[in-house]
């Protein structure tokens, strides 16, 4: 799949979302979230965070190896 700026930018939000999510669940009383823990929101916002890099970085050299 040929990413473009717009995946990119999509990567980002849903990155922030998720570290939105863990910090709601680690300062409310709230256990889980969509059955997911704190911390794991965590690992999903780094995740996410990293794969928008890599789309930004494939998008701007058009996505060819």
């Amino acid at each position: 799949m040929k990413c473009t700026k717009k995946h990119s930018n999509i990567l980002i939000i849903l990155s922030l979302v998720s570290a939105v999510l863990a910090g709601i669940v680690n300062l409310t009383v709230a256990e889980t979230v969509l059955g997911l823990a704190g911390t794991q929101w965590v690992l999903v916002a780094i995740v996410l965070g990293i794969y928008a890099v890599y789309a930004a970085i494939s998008s701007s050299h058009g996505g060819d190896e």
